[in-house]
């Protein structure tokens, strides 16, 4: 690494990571930054910028490295690389390495997300053992585009189209706007050293494939803008949601009901609310209710929109996890003491095209068979696509069941297996509702479709596809 340069070349620094930090005031004097280094582009570019800027930003820098003990010789490489470098710049090193047992874990699994949150829980202990107050990451404009488009693709409400911000509570991401050519280019001019993973090239991860086939298809066809335009566009919606969740944080504020135990909305306030904002104060409540946000699916709001539309004296819900919605006396009652251990194994025919009903889950799925499928896609997260061909055979039913020990799939995107049981767990899952959580299977057995969460990368529609099955839950409310 070539660290002399240091000094020198100040302009040639990306405007655009400047101009974050100060509009975003990401930093405060005194501030003891923790940056997440890899030694690859991104990271080196980012601990030279915050070098050469950390007296204007009275900051002081620490340095975070994860070995995950996945690429053998090639991660001794990256891990003396990066203690070499931190040593020339002078900036304390925390390491740590993964054990075989750990990376053994992380290579049976989803390798991208089992990695990421390795890297994380070690970020935030080591922020919290040295008294961080913030965590910088490496995340540039390249990565959001990447972002939003799998987000596009897989399924998303508007809130996922917020993409990366530049600052989520203590994480910041100073080159969240700046594309990553510029950040090589000032690595070039500079004359720094970086690795590279050679992992980042291996089309078998979403991501890289959304990265190397996706985006270099969009810049050919549309230009270099396109890419400005979709980060333009999360701006827009980041600006927009800040404002309506606000007001959505006010409508709940009226309609919940004080010191109430169970939770309770009042119903006359919520019957006032537009669909956009009713759709906010109860994915507010189910998160007051104990659901963490990232598992609140539109299908979860679908069915608290149904009990609350319902013309039945007392209908009810039993969400995922053990909580029982209850329209009641005017109220609307969140009970998370829910007991679901009694809910039964199920196994029920789909016919396709037709429907199939589990009563005690307030589940309802349609089959409707489509033409040249791929015109359907993307898929809300309500319903999922699949092939026709490769998942019924030459039968004519689908098995809508309860999940049982030893069940797995490969979820989109990826070509591995995974445990559906540590997929749900993943997805933060209470271990009551994984126990008999509904699949769609083949007839043969094989999982297609996590309900309302992901399908089998092998059941996917391509542009190959001749036929598909589409498949809509709906929203069954109990009286």
């Amino acid at each position: 690494m070539t660290d002399g340069n240091l000094q020198s070349q100040t302009e040639l620094v990306p405007v655009t990571v400047i101009k974050t930090i100060a509009e975003t005031k990401m930093f405060s004097p005194g501030d003891k930054v923790l940056i997440a280094y890899s030694g690859g582009p991104d990271s080196t570019a980012l601990v030279h910028i915050l070098m050469r800027h950390r007296d204007r930003y009275r900051i002081s820098l620490d340095l975070c490295y994860l070995n995950h003990n996945l690429r053998g010789d090639q991660s001794d490489f990256e891990q003396k690389f990066v203690e070499r470098a931190a040593s020339a710049l002078g900036l304390p090193l925390h390491v740590k390495v993964l054990s075989e047992n750990e990376a053994s874990e992380i290579a049976r699994g989803s390798i991208e997300a089992r990695a990421r949150a390795h890297r994380l829980s070690f970020l935030k202990d080591t922020a919290a053992a040295i008294s961080a107050d913030k965590i910088a990451t490496g995340h540039t404009s390249d990565d959001q585009v990447e972002t939003l488009l799998m987000r596009l693709f897989i399924g998303t409400g508007p809130d996922g189209f917020r993409g990366i911000e530049p600052i989520s509570s203590r994480l910041v991401r100073p080159l969240i706007n700046t594309p990553k050519s510029e950040l090589l280019a000032f690595l070039d001019c500079n004359g720094i050293d970086y690795v590279q993973d050679s992992t980042n090239l291996q089309t078998r991860f979403l991501r890289n494939r959304v990265r190397h086939q996706l985006v270099p298809r969009i810049v050919e066809i549309f230009g270099d803008h396109a890419l400005r335009k979709i980060c333009a566009l999360s701006k827009i919606v980041q600006d927009e949601s800040k404002i309506v969740s606000k007001l959505a944080w006010e409508a709940y504020q009226e309609a919940r009901q004080d010191s109430s135990e169970p939770l309770s909305l009042n119903v006359e306030n919520l019957d006032r609310l537009k669909p956009a904002l009713l759709r906010r104060v109860l994915r507010l409540a189910l998160s007051e209710s104990g659901y963490d946000n990232q598992t609140i699916r539109a299908n979860h709001l679908g069915l608290l929109q149904s009990v609350l539309k319902s013309s039945k004296s007392e209908p009810s819900v039993l969400l995922p996890g053990g909580i029982r919605v209850l329209r009641r006396n005017g109220l609307m009652l969140f009970d998370a003491s829910a007991e679901v251990s009694h809910a039964l194994p199920f196994c029920v025919e789909l016919p396709v095209p037709g429907e199939a009903s589990v009563a005690d889950r307030s589940l309802r799925i349609t089959a409707q068979i489509v033409e040249e499928p791929s015109r359907l896609l993307p898929i809300s997260e309500e319903g999922a696509l699949i092939d026709m061909d490769s998942c019924l055979g030459q039968g004519n039913a689908l098995i809508l069941r309860s999940a049982s020990p030893g069940d797995a799939f490969a979820p989109l995107g990826m070509t591995e297996k995974v445990g559906v049981s540590s997929f749900l767990k993943k997805a933060k899952i209470p271990s009551s509702a994984r126990k008999h959580y509904p699949l769609l299977c083949s007839q043969s057995g094989q999982v297609l479709w996590i309900i309302g969460m992901r399908i089998d990368h092998s059941a996917r529609v391509t542009t190959s596809s001749q036929r598909g099955v589409l498949l809509l839950t709906q929203s069954v409310p109990k009286s």
